[in-house]
């Protein structure tokens, strides 16, 4: 009993790369893993749209062990355009048109979740996120 514990022992103290982090214990989760749910809004009011209902979001891991988010909006039936809009604010993340919208956000590697305008092409960081029509 005495020898199986001590080669235990001895196993577990010299097993280098065992676990996953350096030096053992939990492994190292990167920023990029660890940003939280974004919530679907209601639209603001004003600026000659409305609140377009059924946007979702659904998070995935990338191989990278990074997050990734993509944010759906529904097509508005008969209305012209519809939009994906960050912030509760006018920062437009798909363009305004007919039909159903997607736009993909990323946990970034300072652990916040990023978006891409549309026009533009600027990062901007998103905190939630919503869909409008006109």
């Amino acid at each position: 009993m005495y020898l199986f514990l001590i080669i235990f022992i001895l196993h577990f103290s010299n097993c280098n790369g065992c676990f996953g982090a350096s030096g053992g214990g939990a492994p190292d989760i990167p920023l990029c893993a660890t940003c939280g749910d974004v919530p679907v809004l209601t639209a603001p009011p004003g600026g000659g749209t409305m609140d377009q209902p059924g946007g979702m979001v659904v998070s995935a891991t990338g191989a990278d062990g990074c997050k990734t988010y993509t944010v759906t909006c529904p097509t508005a039936g008969q209305t012209p355009a519809v939009i994906i809009g960050a912030n509760g604010d006018a920062t437009a993340l798909s363009g305004f048109t007919a039909g159903a919208k997607t736009a993909t956000l990323t946990c970034s590697d300072a652990g916040v979740v990023e978006g891409t305008t549309d026009p533009g092409g600027m990062t901007v960081t998103v905190m939630s996120v919503y869909c409008s029509r006109n």
